[in-house]
């Protein structure tokens, strides 16, 4: 699997988890001219900056981004802990919505959207962690 790491600095405090993922959506959006799916680790800067460590499918074009691979081998395990965004689109009355589904049905959604990636998962955890959800994914 090949995928693109760059490292970026924002002007907004590291405790601010929505502005950041606003600017970095509309960022990478303008980069490519396209939605791309993407992941991001925040590290506090100096004052009211934060460092955000950014992977990416494609290219997105900003200075010193590298392109890294990762390979797996069919039933190796790997274990995956990260912090997500589960939401579930849904029409209600004639109009589309998104919502988070209530935390027991958390990690059967997980698990239908890993099984949709075409991992088969040995152990999901779930914890609720401040307004997001801790996930620990182990796929087979």
């Amino acid at each position: 699997m090949n995928y693109f790491e760059s490292t970026l600095r924002l002007r907004i405090s590291s405790y601010d988890l929505y502005r950041i993922h606003q600017h970095l959506d509309y960022f990478i959006q303008e980069q490519c001219k396209a939605k791309l799916p993407y992941s991001f680790s925040i590290q506090p800067g100096t004052g009211n900056d934060t460092y955000i460590l950014s992977r990416t499918a494609q290219a997105v074009g900003v200075p010193g981004e590298v392109k890294k691979s990762v390979y797996f081998s069919e039933g190796q395990e790997v274990t995956i802990t990260g912090t997500i965004a589960a939401v579930r689109r849904e029409v209600l009355n004639g109009r589309k919505r998104e919502t988070c589904p209530p935390s027991e049905e958390l990690p059967d959604f997980v698990k239908y959207r890993l099984d949709r990636a075409g991992l088969t998962p040995h152990h999901v955890g779930v914890n609720k962690m401040g307004s997001a959800w801790k996930t620990e994914i182990i796929p087979r």
